[in-house]
């Protein structure tokens, strides 16, 4: 279990786990119940100093609970895994399973999954359970058109993920207001 939540004005707790310099980070294992991460502003992140990169999570349990709630805050948007690496870097992130949660409360500005700056990205979702007050996943305007390659094949999540749904799957919403992605 990784607790970070200390001392924001430092900076300190911001972050969960990152990969370095070409790693691969691998997060628990199947039919496990995985590591336990909880955090003020992104669990699992890459950066322009972290990428190229590799992140596989096969369980546990991820949660980061910053709510916006001054200025500096305001400034960013809250999340769960932050995809922010820089135009040159690639990076991988294969999610097979795990519990993604964003408890923040103000819906514009929380997700689970977040994706920044141009660069080469592949973001694979074969499972996995997804809440947030605000959309799942948030890409900004410009990595529509970027390198950026999303693709969803399984999961539950507590907004529609349609627009990142694989070819040959659909999101279903079930009762309770959560979709399952399935073929």
């Amino acid at each position: 279990s990784v607790e970070c939540y200390e001392n924001w004005a430092d900076y300190e707790g911001m972050y969960g786990v990152s990969p370095w310099d070409d790693a691969t980070l691998n997060l628990g294992a199947t039919g496990t119940n995985g590591p336990t991460i909880h955090s003020y502003y992104a669990t699992i992140s890459t950066n322009g100093n972290t990428a190229p990169a590799k992140i596989n999570v096969y369980s546990g349990t991820y949660i980061s609970d910053c709510d916006v709630t001054s200025d500096l805050d305001a400034e960013d948007d809250m999340n769960v895994i932050l995809i922010n690496a820089n135009e040159n870097a690639g990076t991988e992130v294969n999610i097979y399973g795990g519990t993604f949660t964003q408890t923040a409360v103000n819906a514009t500005t929380s997700h689970v999954i977040e994706v920044r700056w141009k660069a080469q990205k592949s973001i694979h979702i074969y499972g996995g359970e997804f809440r947030s007050a605000g959309s799942v996943i948030h890409m900004n305007e410009e990595l529509e058109e970027a390198n950026t390659a999303l693709s969803i094949t399984g999961g539950t999540f507590s907004s529609d993920p349609s627009a990142y749904v694989a070819e040959d799957y659909k999101a279903f919403k079930n009762d309770g207001d959560t979709w399952i992605v399935r073929a």
